[in-house]
């Protein structure tokens, strides 16, 4: 059991390096296209989504891009998300 737990672990430990890793990519494209992508990918938890997000970082002190970085990386698929990098990073 206690072998099984600490391979949970890990898996969730690099799942969560991973998340990570994205969004500090995707906080580095432009905010106009980052702000696009945000919009048609999150727009079904909310109409406003950016300016929620944008207002969730001030409120937290955080970064904004960064915040909405990390909200796309934990809510779109991996395979969206690098695609739309790869694109970004070509372009």
């Amino acid at each position: 059991m206690a072998a099984s737990a600490a391979a949970i672990e890990r898996d969730i430990q690099r799942t969560q390096i991973d998340l990570g890793k994205l969004a500090i990519r995707l906080s580095k494209i432009p905010e106009p296209e980052l702000n696009a992508f945000v919009a048609i990918n999150l727009a079904n938890q909310n109409s406003n989504i950016v300016q929620t997000l944008d207002n969730a970082a001030m409120t937290n002190n955080a970064n904004p891009r960064l915040y909405k970085g990390y909200a796309v990386a934990t809510a779109v698929s991996r395979s969206q998300v690098v695609a739309f990098l790869e694109g970004q990073e070509r372009s």
